[in-house]
C-alpha cells in the first residue's frame, strides 16, 4: 500500500526502468509482468512486478494497474547467485592448489577471488617467517599508496600481528576510535580505513600467514557476515596452498644443498 498501482517519478528507485514503463505503456497501451525497483514513502526500495493497461482508449490517463513485491523472491535470487560465486571462487583456488606450486601465482589467484566474491575496498597477505617471528607483505591491493609492502610486523603487533600470535580472527569496525589497537595508525589514517578484519592463515597446526580485508570510510563496500565467513573459508584454501608451495620450496633447497 506505500506504492501506486501505476509507477510515477516520485516512487521510482531507477528513472531508467520507468521510462521503459512509461514507453510501454505509450507504444502498446500497457505491459504485463514488469520486473521494477520502487521507492516506498519511507524511502526504502523493493522489487516488484507490475501490469499496467489502459482501459479506456479515449482516456489515456484511465488505466488500470497491479504491483506485486517480489522483494523476498529476488533476495532469495541474489544470495543464490553470491553463493554460486563463492564456490566457484573456493574451485578456481583448488584448481590453484593442484596444478601450481607456484607460491606467487597461487596468492594472485586467491586475491583475485576475493576482489570478486567479497569485494573489499583493500586486501593483503602477509606470509610468516618463523625464524624472525615476523609477518611480511606477500600480496596486495586497493592500497592508495605502496607503504603496506614495506610493514613487516611482529606476532601480537596490530591487528594482524594479534590474530597470528592468538590464531583466532580479529574484527574491528572502528579502526578511527580505536587506532591504539593499531600498528600502522598513519596508514590507516592515510588510507581512510574504518574497518578491518583479520583471518589468520592455519595449516597442519602451523600458521602460514595473515588474510586481512579493509574497507574505507563511506564504503559502499561491507564487511557483512556473509562475506567474513567466506573469507575465514578462503583463508583455509589459502593456508593450505602456502603450506604446499613452503614444503616444495624447502625440498628445492634441500636437493640443491645435497
Amino acid at each position: 500500500e506505500d506504492v501506486k498501482a501505476v509507477p510515477t517519478s516520485d516512487y521510482a528507485a531507477d528513472h531508467h526502468e520507468l521510462e521503459k514503463a512509461a514507453r510501454l505503456l505509450q507504444r502498446h497501451g500497457g505491459y504485463e509482468n514488469l520486473e521494477l525497483k520502487l521507492k516506498r514513502k519511507d524511502g526504502s526500495t523493493i522489487w516488484t512486478i507490475a501490469s499496467t493497461r489502459v482501459i479506456d482508449a479515449d482516456d489515456p490517463h484511465s488505466i488500470l494497474g497491479t504491483i506485486i513485491d517480489i522483494s523476498d523472491r529476488k533476495r532469495a535470487e541474489e544470495q543464490a547467485h553470491r553463493l554460486l560465486q563463492q564456490l566457484q571462487a573456493l574451485h578456481e583456488i583448488d584448481i590453484a592448489i593442484a596444478s601450481s606450486l607456484d607460491l606467487k601465482l597461487t596468492l594472485n589467484v586467491v586475491q583475485n577471488q576475493i576482489k570478486t566474491t567479497i569485494d573489499p575496498d583493500a586486501v593483503v597477505i602477509r606470509l610468516y617467517k618463523p625464524k624472525t617471528h615476523e609477518l611480511y607483505h606477500a600480496v596486495s591491493h586497493g592500497f592508495r599508496t605502496d607503504q603496506i609492502k614495506t610493514r613487516h610486523m611482529r606476532l601480537g603487533e596490530g591487528l594482524s600481528g594479534r590474530a597470528a600470535l592468538r590464531r583466532e580472527v580479529i574484527e574491528e569496525d572502528n579502526l578511527r576510535e580505536n587506532s591504539h589497537v593499531v600498528k600502522n595508525a598513519d596508514l590507516i589514517d592515510v588510507e581512510s580505513f574504518t574497518s578491518c578484519i583479520a583471518v589468520p592463515l592455519i595449516a597442519k597446526g602451523e600458521l602460514q600467514g595473515v588474510l586481512t580485508l579493509l574497507t574505507r570510510e563511506n564504503s559502499h563496500r561491507e564487511l557483512t557476515p556473509e562475506k567474513r565467513d567466506f573469507a575465514k573459508a578462503v583463508a583455509h584454501q589459502s593456508a593450505i596452498a602456502i603450506n604446499n608451495a613452503t614444503l616444495f620450496e624447502n625440498l628445492q633447497q634441500t636437493n640443491i644443498e645435497l
